[in-house]
């Protein structure tokens, strides 16, 4: 690493901006995870309550421990955005878009296709999961 003002300039705002872009793509998944039937049936978290704050703060902790463990931080990175990512970029415009448009405005084959862009992008950040998870190990 060199040793010039510049450089490390770089490196601490890149940080800075990897630290401040990890909220953007965690929240929509924990909003998903969060109003699945389970979660919503067995630990109420469909209000703003003291569960919910709880649950997160425990997915914070687990995170923070599972980083720290790593020696990689890029391979962390790759991992949540393999996870997050996918469900942000792959699964919820798809969710959006079949329950936002209706159906005499759809394409004929749209269904097949919407579906099979998420089946191939889940399928894609399931691998990228596993190689960054097989890293990690």
């Amino acid at each position: 690493m060199p040793d010039s003002f510049f450089p490390i300039l770089t490196y601490f705002l890149y940080s800075v901006l990897l630290l401040t872009s990890i909220p953007l793509e965690h929240l929509p998944a924990l909003k998903m995870i969060e109003n699945t039937h389970f979660f919503r049936k067995h630990l109420r978290l469909n209000t703003f309550r003291w569960r919910k704050v709880l649950f997160r703060s425990l997915l914070v902790i687990l995170f923070i421990f599972i980083v720290s463990k790593i020696d990689n931080i890029g391979t962390a990175i790759d991992f949540c955005g393999a996870l997050f990512f996918t469900i942000l970029c792959f699964i919820t415009p798809i969710i959006l878009y079949e329950k936002n448009v209706k159906p005499d405005q759809k394409w004929k084959y749209s269904k097949v296709l919407n579906y099979f862009v998420v089946f191939v992008g889940t399928f894609a950040g399931g691998i990228s999961a596993y190689n960054s998870f097989s890293k990690i190990l």
